[in-house]
């Protein structure tokens, strides 16, 4: 399914809600579900790589301006030399001028990058770089730029999360119009969608670990860590013979599987797992 224009997501929204008079308020209430989904969670599908040879046009400049759409850092900064790249290391604006003071100065230090900080929608670079052709990397999570409208061409989280949005956005509706009921019901579904994505985020990126099953090491992939009962480990239950399942470096005794409501296919590994080998 392709992302929704600002107005599909708008008519959507208004099937739902059986008003057209709130137009104005729908789509600030869309910016808003959308900014705060942004800044909560660092979504897989809102992270890009960018990739900078122009921010230092100047031999003394030390700033990169960082992009309009900017809300989160993704790991480290990287730099290239166009032999070698490697990670910069992130300092606080603190400790950045401790190690290099007076960067504006005439006789600043200068040299290859090896530290950095973010500071004012800019990441700072030091020493101050030697050259204008180093290469510059960054991975982020975006938020909005702009505002969206009904020419909104494509709207964040309209494809695989449109139900998500519709609730975030008809929760702030109702709680402006003082109803609290109707909007306590979509903030509580809101909340329920915005966990089904993380899931299904978390999903994509996790690792693959191993436990030692039936005589032998079996790959499992753990998903999420949940508050009280473990972690969901994504593989059927059919496939773990439960009577040797241990945890190895903590010399837990072999723990069974249990099925949990959560999703068809998850089960639960019932103890911590903080720094252990499986």
């Amino acid at each position: 399914m392709d992302l929704m224009t600002g107005s599909e997501l708008y008519d959507y929204i208004v099937r739902t809600f059986k008003r057209t008079d709130k137009e104005t308020e729908i789509y600030e209430a869309i910016t808003d579900t959308i900014l705060d989904l942004q800044v909560r969670f660092g979504f897989d599908a809102q992270k890009v790589e960018a990739y900078t040879t122009a921010g230092i046009t100047a031999l003394g400049d030390y700033k990169l301006d960082l992009p309009d759409d900017f809300g989160s850092i993704v790991g480290d900064v990287r730099f290239a030399d166009g032999n070698a790249s490697w990670g910069l290391q992130k300092r606080s604006k603190l400790e950045f001028n401790e190690r290099f003071p007076d960067p504006d100065d005439d006789d600043a230090i200068t040299g290859q990058p090896t530290d950095y900080c973010i500071f004012g929608k800019q990441i700072l670079l030091g020493p101050v770089p030697d050259r204008t052709d180093y290469i510059y990397q960054l991975d982020y999570t975006t938020v909005l730029a702009d505002p969206v409208t009904s020419a909104t061409s494509s709207v964040p989280f309209s494809d695989i999360g449109r139900e998500c949005l519709r609730y975030g956005v008809l929760g702030r509706i109702y709680d402006a119009l003082d109803e609290d009921g109707l909007a306590t019901k979509n903030y509580t579904l809101y909340e329920k969608e915005v966990q089904k994505l993380k899931i299904r985020d978390l999903r994509n990126e996790q690792e693959v670990f191993t436990v030692e099953a039936g005589g032998g090491l079996m790959p499992v992939k753990l998903n999420i860590p949940l508050p009280s009962k473990g972690l969901v480990v994504d593989r059927p239950g059919e496939f773990v013979d439960t009577r040797s399942l241990t945890n190895m470096e903590h010399g837990c005794p072999p723990k069974s599987y249990s099925k949990t409501g959560w999703d068809d296919g998850d089960w639960i590994v019932p103890w911590r797992t903080d720094n252990a080998v499986f």
